[in-house]
């Protein structure tokens, strides 16, 4: 067992359960995900001590449910605005596509030229 020079504990401990550990075909828990599981519990604990107060907690539910709901509504308003948008666009692009192809007009030859009245 190593013992480093400043303290008199092993070094080699944590090492060791992570050996055991693989061993038997587990794998050692990570300490980010340790830290990260205790955050998001600490998390849903404040949520629901701020929801569930018995003084102010009804209010709150009801204006996170308003909240929530408005921005539904408002996403839901423009993105019909954004497709009645696109769907314009795409009809005017094909308005002009076929207005584009049936005014073109073809030059016309030297008979046809020799015909037409001339403007004075």
């Amino acid at each position: 067992m190593l013992v480093s020079a400043r303290v008199t504990h092993p070094i080699v401990g944590r090492t060791r359960t992570r050996l055991m550990l693989r061993r038997r075909g587990r794998r050692a828990p990570r300490p980010a995900f340790a830290i990260a599981v205790a955050a998001g519990g600490l998390a849903v604990g404040a949520m629901l001590e701020y929801f569930l107060d018995p003084n102010a907690g009804r209010r709150r539910r009801h204006r996170a449910r308003d909240r929530a709901r408005s921005r539904l509504r408002r996403g839901e308003r423009r993105a019909l605005v954004r497709a009645r948008r696109a769907e314009s666009h795409a009809v005017g692009i094909a308005r002009r596509t076929i207005n584009a192809r049936r005014w073109a007009e073809e030059p016309l030859d030297d008979v046809t030229l020799a015909h037409r009245p001339r403007r004075v």
